[in-house]
């Protein structure tokens, strides 16, 4: 057989980025032959179709940072031609405009005072800490009289949880709960969820733990700016009523 005739590279995108705070679009102008193009920004990577007006938008990237943006022009015709050499720029994101949010100061929730009374284990409430709001499902706060709250019954299963009615601005890394007390043979499973929604319909990462009395901490794999935490607690039919007891959560972006 004859030689395979060489292929052309496509032409190399002519790249603009622009950056507001802690999102970078990138831009470029279309290649010729090209069926679409490969975009990354650090370790995040889009491929995008090959329209008029090529672009793309990383959001959610830690601020003041370096990102080395990359553009490739892939061949609609591979027997022709072959993929551009990389365009490449190097940003830095900006500064937290805000980072009384969470960057690098936690978000604590405890039940003094209690803003909602309830007397059950079945009750949905809310409790409202620092100015932020958290829906309370199952558990118990002794009509205000405890500093804590208690989940698990003794009329049956019950699936409790705690979770922010609020997105937390900055990527939280780990959240710590305080357990004064536990009957750990009471507790099926305990879990974070992490949703990019309120309704936690988008979930985007489970943190499963062992509980234990003492700090328990749900660390994240996968920390990602202005999502929704949700603690649970899928108790069996307990002995006693309230086998697990909390006082505090802390949201740490640290």
């Amino acid at each position: 057989g004859g030689d395979t005739p060489a292929t052309t590279p496509l032409k190399t995108p002519t790249l603009y980025v622009s950056t507001i705070v802690n999102q970078v679009t990138v831009s470029w102008g279309a290649v010729d032959n090209a069926k679409n193009y490969t975009v990354s920004c650090g370790d995040k990577t889009q491929t995008i179709g090959a329209v008029a007006n090529p672009s793309a938008t990383f959001t959610g990237l830690e601020y003041a940072t370096q990102y080395k943006v990359t553009v490739v022009a892939n061949p609609e015709n591979t027997t022709l031609y072959s993929a551009s050499a990389p365009a490449t720029k190097t940003i830095t994101t900006g500064q937290n405009p805000n980072p009384g949010t969470g960057s690098g100061e936690d978000i604590t929730l405890t039940f003094t005072p209690i803003t909602n009374t309830v007397s059950s284990y079945t009750a949905t409430w809310e409790q409202t800490c620092n100015g932020k709001t958290w829906s309370i499902a199952n558990f118990n706060n002794n009509n205000g009289k405890w500093t804590y709250i208690k989940c698990g019954s003794k009329n049956g299963a019950s699936v409790a949880s705690i979770a922010t009615k609020f997105p937390i601005a900055t990527a939280v890394k780990s959240v710590k709960v305080t357990v004064d007390a536990v009957t750990a043979s009471a507790v099926k499973s305990t879990y974070l969820q992490v949703a990019t929604d309120a309704a936690f319909s988008n979930v985007v990462e489970t943190v499963n733990v062992t509980i234990k009395q003492g700090e328990v901490a749900y660390n994240i794999t996968n920390p990602q700016a202005n999502c929704y935490y949700k603690l649970v607690y899928d108790c069996a039919k307990s002995k006693d009523n309230g086998p697990v007891q909390i006082s505090k959560v802390v949201y740490s972006a640290q």
